[in-house]
């Protein structure tokens, strides 16, 4: 099976919408994505946008138009969509992992396992090692490393 995962674009170069937020994310993981989503199949059709997001307060699921501009999307092989959608349906309303997104920026860790931030819900969604580790930039490298190829959105 094949998933898609969304990567948005957090540098004021590649996108006018990018908030200080995004700025800062991208500045501090060296990387040109601030967030990133998993774009599952819905079972009425359609698809639907996982994540845990500080705009929406933690973990949800939503509508997003991925044809902004703003994003960049890739297929990844081999990874479950159905293993996914019932990590984060289990996980609906979980917060927003505040403490661990400032590991990012203070030389030590500080979360909780029932906090979670996007990269960090996306990669424990699809069965990674050490989510609490993996940064929106990280993600993106380690789906072209799993033969993950960019397409159009």
């Amino acid at each position: 099976m094949t998933i898609t995962i969304a990567f948005y674009k957090g540098r004021l170069a590649e996108n006018d919408h990018a908030l200080l937020f995004d700025r800062l994310t991208c500045w501090r993981t060296r990387s040109r994505f601030s967030h990133c989503e998993l774009v599952l199949p819905e079972p009425s059709g359609g698809q639907k946008c996982w994540s845990s997001s500080f705009r929406d307060h933690g973990v949800r699921g939503k509508a997003v138009d991925l044809t902004t501009g703003r994003w960049v999307l890739i297929k990844v092989p081999g990874v479950s969509a159905d293993t996914a959608s019932a990590w984060f349906k289990a996980h609906v309303g979980a917060p927003y992992d505040w403490f661990g997104l400032l590991g990012w920026v203070f030389p030590w860790r500080v979360s909780n396992r029932a906090w979670w931030f996007c990269s960090e819900a996306c990669a424990e969604a699809m069965g990674l090692e050490e989510s609490w580790h993996i940064s929106p930039g990280d993600l993106y490298q380690l789906a072209l490393h799993m033969d993950g190829w960019e397409v159009a959105p």
